[in-house]
């Protein structure tokens, strides 16, 4: 373990970056995004574009979960997209049995993230910056698949279920 580890969250985290592959202006604050975590020493990092509307369509043959509840009278496609999107980062995740980050595009690291940021099983770091713990990704896809309706996006979902955010 490096020194700086001692204070700050290994520089081998998984980072999963959520973007919209479709835009131009996501992919351009995607690289910032990128850039961000790798001026910090952060190299383990996953580019999750968001799932396709056909992979969607057939979630349960392409992602073997099944539908979400999330009505198209309430989101946009491309929060449709981020809520199957998100859900498909936790449940690959929970594999690492260790913390992860799950970060939007567009969001940059702007300083170091304190270590005691591990003790919790979620924390928001920053707005679109989140921590979670394996045990909390399985916690939060089964509650996400077994939801009877979904009302809010994703990054609301997690602006209200954050219960600590860093200081900028």
């Amino acid at each position: 373990m490096s020194v700086e580890e001692v204070f700050y969250i290994p520089r081998d985290t998984k980072i999963f970056i959520i973007y919209d592959r479709s835009s131009f202006d996501d992919m351009f604050i995607r690289d910032k995004t990128i850039h961000s975590f790798e001026y910090y020493g952060f190299n383990n990092i996953s580019l999750q574009p968001l799932l396709d509307v056909d992979v969607i369509n057939n979630s349960q043959e392409e992602l073997g979960f099944p539908s979400l509840n999330t009505p198209m009278s309430r989101f946009t496609t491309t929060e449709i997209q981020q809520w199957y999107t998100f859900t498909n980062v936790l449940r690959k995740a929970r594999a690492l049995q260790k913390h992860f980050l799950v970060v939007f595009s567009g969001t940059s690291i702007g300083s170091d993230i304190p270590r005691e940021v591990f003790d919790h099983p979620f924390y928001g770091i920053r707005k679109g910056i989140y921590s979670f713990s394996s045990s909390e990704a399985d916690r939060q896809v089964k509650r996400i698949i077994n939801h009877p309706q979904i009302n809010e996006t994703v990054k609301n979902h997690l602006l209200n279920l954050h219960k600590y955010i860093l200081p900028k």
